[in-house]
């Protein structure tokens, strides 16, 4: 097929041509066809066909700047510069003649020198043509951002259309860090030019990976590429909106082809091999739902129920496939580690040396050291790998008599065996050919990465290694002992070639990865966010038709969200999930808030959270974060969900609170329940001295033959250290009978009425009852039918001088 269009486009010229002839006239036809095709033998031609032409000319400048033209086309440097040459020799004031030198010079030699002068004389020769300027921009791009800005200004003043001036604007502003001014040029270029959305996309990208997403939501409408439903996800993310997040993502996945979205589906690099094989043995119209509880299982924080760590999981597919996966795919060796374990703890390259080595990771670099080379291992400072990499000197040994390793003085046989496997004085650890990465040697090997993961199999160095300078890294191999590094080795005991090549088979990446990655497929590490302290309280009450209504209650000290340096207004996030225990079913609910957070706040945010659930046994978590701080806090308690659904006498929990008052029934909102304000106490603490509520309900009260219904109830306060308590009612429903003992105190009520069910509270007076736990027993007596039933409730008791002084 290639041949085809190849003897179409070459008879093309032909028969524009001729046979033999070609005429002056044809020049222009000959320049624009050759424009349009690819194939380096029409081009060929064409060159030919218009040098005849340039011959034939008493002033061949316009033609010759057309073979350069072609000549820079097909990235033939020296063809297009001798071209170009030739017709500055034939008319010095041509001015695309010295355009396409400079050109030539600056985009095809890299020559930035050789461009300046010709670059400068077109704006010299013809100072009304936009792209000149355009083009010196480019030139100044290079060391003079001012004059590049207003070459590049000077651009689209000329030509206001002139599309690659807001383009080059943009990027020399992005390079300044003014990325507001730098939006407006990229905006005013996707205007213009909105099918170019390359330069649009990794504008936007690095915008949101420098933390300014609402700048990269700015110009996420502009940007028709899909990959820009990939950013959006990542925004999202970060903003704790997970919901949307995944509907970002898979819109993105949608657009990829069958092959490449299904590397975003694969769950086999995460899985267990038992929970890839259930995967693949899952019908397709069940495969979602059986995603939806594997990534709950992987979620260490259950509070979004599992969708945080599902788009986590598409974004570093997203990053693998971006970062490790132009020269191979789906990615190299890096792509599937970074999978299953996300950004290292610390990275070093052999392109990109990280001097900042965490204490962390310098103790694992220190005893890897030790078990690799011993004793004098650990005084060596390491740059990359501690483990042994392919050096030059290797590729280089031919023989021990090589002349070029005269130069390389011999080691005397001291020290630990392990390290006296090297050749210089300056980096005596390793073997000829493989060494570890130290000051003496770093500029010696193959390229490299080296990533710690401080947190799995006890601290670990994955190495890898791009053997072939291919651009695809793997696992960097074992070391190859030469004739040489065996023969020291021998010196030290007749066993010590064997002992140590399976020392350094133990320790290589190709051999322990497999075993780590069967142990531990996956880490989902939040270790870097600061903890977040709170209070959480959960009630329960008969909900609608067989559920049951829990109420979780939250209470944010605002100081805790005060972060030095950060703003005072702090977006907070709050999340909720129940997850039942037996069926995996999520129940969710969140809240995002803004609230002030100054140094020294004494307020508290107290939120309520209802939700209605079928009954059985949950997993309550719940989470309050403050995204752009990355503070966090998480809870977890297991929840038992009782039914309602019975003809028995019931009681609900009992909900401790520091507040109760009767409302009019049409009113509702937070804190509302049954024609009653119940302030809710989170974290169940007060102060001596003060006084709390007990608020609950009671369901399926008998009647008698008079439709009436009687019954009791007892509160029992009771200190869990038996001190005597001093407490009293100040307020309740219904008529008090008694008081109690010295150490607890029970206070009866009778009570009637007509309804089955019964709203209930009672204000208690704590005067100077001891500080610590306590506990308060509701009994509840159905007088009608002599049943009685109760609940129970923790509270604690602080010293208000104490509890001062230390907030202070």
């Amino acid at each position: 097929m290639k041949n085809y269009y190849f003897y179409i486009a070459l008879s093309l010229f032909i028969g524009l041509c001729g046979t033999g002839t070609v005429h002056a006239q044809d020049a222009e036809s000959i320049y624009a066809r050759a424009l349009q095709v690819s194939h380096k033998d029409s081009i060929k031609q064409a060159v030919k066909n218009l040098e005849k032409i340039a011959g034939q000319q008493p002033q061949p400048a316009r033609v010759l700047t057309m073979i350069g033209q072609l000549h820079l086309q097909s990235k033939q440097a020296d063809d297009a510069i001798k071209a170009f040459r030739k017709a500055v020799q034939a008319d010095s004031g041509w001015v695309e003649a010295h355009l396409g030198l400079g050109l030539a010079y600056l985009d095809l030699k890299n020559d930035w020198r050789g461009a300046r002068s010709h670059l400068q004389k077109t704006v010299a020769l013809d100072s009304t043509q936009a792209k000149v300027y355009y083009h010196l921009a480019r030139l100044y791009r290079i060391s003079e951002t001012g004059n590049a800005i207003k070459a590049a200004g000077r651009a689209i003043q000329i030509d206001p259309e002139y599309a690659p001036g807001y383009l080059l604007l943009g990027q020399l502003y992005q390079d300044d860090k003014l990325d507001q001014v730098a939006i407006h040029y990229y905006d005013q270029y996707l205007k213009r030019q909105p099918k170019d959305q390359e330069a649009a996309y990794l504008f936007i990208r690095s915008l949101a990976e420098s933390g300014k997403k609402a700048e990269a939501e700015r110009l996420l409408g502009r940007l028709e590429d899909p990959r820009g439903y990939a950013i959006l996800g990542q925004i999202l993310m970060e903003r704790g909106n997970f919901e949307d997040a995944l509907i970002a993502f898979e819109e993105y996945i949608s657009k990829l082809s069958e092959e490449e979205g299904g590397l975003y589906w694969d769950i086999s690099i995460v899985a267990t091999p038992r929970e890839a094989e259930a995967y693949r043995q899952t019908p397709p119209e069940r495969q979602r739902d059986f995603l939806r509880r594997f990534w709950l299982r992987k979620d260490p924080l259950k509070a979004s129920g599992g969708l945080m760590r599902w788009c986590e999981h598409y974004r570093r597919v997203l990053y693998a496939r971006e970062n490790y996966g132009r020269k191979q795919f789906p990615y190299d060796r890096r792509g599937e580690v970074y999978i299953r374990y996300g950004e290292p703890d610390h990275r070093s390259t052999s392109r990109s040396l990280n001097l900042n080595v965490p204490q962390s990771v310098g103790i694992i670099q220190t005893e890897l050291a030790r078990r690799l080379y011993g004793p004098d291992g650990v005084h060596h400072t390491f740059l990359g790998p501690v483990y042994p990499v392919k050096t030059e000197r290797f590729i280089n040994i031919i023989d021990e008599d090589n002349p070029e390793l005269d130069d390389l003085p011999r080691m005397p046989f001291e020290g630990s065996m392990q390290a006296r496997a090297g050749m210089a004085a300056e980096d005596t650890l390793g073997f000829y050919g493989y060494k570890p990465v130290t000051t003496g040697i770093a500029g010696m090997t193959v390229k490299w990465e080296v990533w710690f993961y401080t947190r799995i199999g006890g601290g670990i160095e994955v190495v890898f290694t791009d053997e072939f300078t291919s651009g695809r890294y793997d696992y960097a191999p074992p070391p190859v002992l030469t004739t040489e590094d065996r023969d020291r080795l021998e010196r030290f005991g007749h066993d010590q070639t064997l002992r140590i090549s399976r020392l350094f088979s133990e320790y290589s990446p190709t051999v322990f990865m497999p075993r780590i990655t069967r142990d531990v497929p996956e880490v989902y590490n939040i270790s870097y966010y600061e903890p977040l302290d709170f209070h959480f309280d959960t009630v329960d009450f008969k909900g609608t038709d067989d559920n049951t209504e829990i109420r979780v209650f939250m209470g944010v000290p605002t100081r805790n969200l005060y972060v030095q340096g950060a703003s005072d207004t702090a977006q907070v996030q709050r999340r909720v999930a129940l997850i039942n225990e037996r069926s995996g079913q999520v129940y969710r609910v969140q809240g995002d808030v803004e609230v002030m957070a100054p140094r020294g706040s004494r307020s508290v945010l107290v939120e309520e959270f209802p939700m209605d659930v079928p009954p059985g046994d949950y997993t309550l978590a719940v989470q309050v974060w403050r995204p752009e701080a990355d503070l966090m806090g998480v809870y977890q308690k297991s929840v038992p969900v009782v039914s309602y659904n019975r003809d028995t006498l019931m009681v609900s929990g009992i909900q401790v609170a520091r507040a109760v008052a009767q409302i009019d029934s049409g009113i509702t909102g937070q804190f509302v329940r049954s024609g009653f304000r119940v302030d809710p106490s989170p974290g169940r603490i007060f102060y001596q001295e003060t006084s709390f509520f007990i608020y609950f309900e009671i369901y399926n009260l008998l009647r008698d033959s008079f439709g009436q219904t009687r019954y009791e109830v007892a509160y029992t306060v009771r200190d869990a250290n038996h001190t005597p308590l001093l407490i009293r009612a100040l307020s309740g429903l219904g008529r008090m009978l008694s008081g109690g003992s010295r150490e607890e105190v029970t206070i009866r009520y009778e009570q009637t009425g007509t309804q089955t069910k019964s709203e209930n509270f009672v204000e208690l007076d704590l005067g100077d009852i001891a500080p610590g736990q306590h506990e308060v027993v509701v009994a509840v007596k159905d007088l009608n039918r002599d049943i009685e039933v109760y609940k129970t409730a923790r509270f604690y008791v602080v010293d208000k001088q104490g509890a001062k002084a230390q907030s202070e």
